[in-house]
């Protein structure tokens, strides 16, 4: 084993290793429910999604303009609980050596694959100025999709229950804001509250679902690299000269 080789080996078991702490922390990150001191409010969250429950007699403990405020407290205490458990498991893993998956079940297996079907017809010419042309757009591209992305996950998306009582915000998947009409909040039974709250945020979330691409790639520069990442043969047919991710359909719009 070259010395080159070897240095390969040592950073991607470094990858994994990281990758087992991540997985840890993931599995431990099991609080899904939380509530305030006095009882007055309760939150669950089931596959990410918080429930919120105002139980009676929450006046005794808040003013109407501060009910939301003091949801948003308790879902930052949940938030807060599941983090440290992540953490605390991701410092405690121990990594142990994972076998190095088959070359054939790789981007770069599956390319050697496509070149030898290829044979005699590849040109090796025309191979080298497609892979030219792929590290140019990457390395062109990858400021433009770095913003984007981060401009998708920052952007504010906001829902609000069928009477309009309640308006939640959400920047990409987290909730970020409340606000309840204080008017309404006077008279409100504790049970409407709870349901125009959840209704708010499922209408939140449903507009953030529908704006935010499956594939972060979507829609940017490297939207020709991420179906290669989601096809591992994908490499390969465009070294080939099979296909070409980057003209056709360029940004995956």
């Amino acid at each position: 084993m070259t010395d080159d080789t070897e240095r390969l080996y040592e950073l991607r078991d470094g990858i994994d290793a990281d990758a087992q702490r991540f997985e840890a922390g993931a599995a431990a990150a099991t609080a899904q429910s939380a509530g305030d001191d006095s009882g007055s409010i309760e939150v669950e969250v089931v596959a990410d999604t918080p429930t919120i429950t105002v139980t009676d007699g929450w006046r005794r403990s808040y003013e109407p303009n501060a009910l939301g405020p003091a949801i948003m407290q308790v879902l930052t205490t949940l938030a807060t609980r599941r983090l440290e458990q992540f953490a605390d498991a991701a410092e405690q893993a121990t990594p142990r050596n994972r076998p190095t998956p088959p070359l054939g079940d790789t981007p770069v297996g599956q390319a050697q694959i496509e070149l030898e079907r290829a044979g005699d017809d590849l040109d090796g010419t025309a191979m080298l100025n497609r892979l030219t042309a792929m590290l140019d757009t990457m390395v062109g591209g990858i400021d433009e999709t770095v913003q984007t992305i981060a401009a998708r996950s920052s952007a504010p998306h906001s829902g609000t229950s069928v009477p309009e009582h309640v308006r939640a915000t959400m920047r990409g998947r987290t909730l970020v804001d409340l606000t309840l009409d204080e008017r309404w909040l006077e008279y409100a039974g504790p049970s409407e509250i709870s349901r125009e709250v959840n209704e708010a945020i499922s209408a939140a979330s449903a507009q953030a679902t529908s704006l935010l691409p499956t594939n972060p790639f979507q829609g940017t520069p490297l939207a020709g690299i991420g179906r290669m990442l989601d096809d591992p043969s994908a490499l390969g047919r465009y070294l080939a000269g099979h296909d070409d991710p980057f003209i056709t359909d360029p940004r995956g719009a």
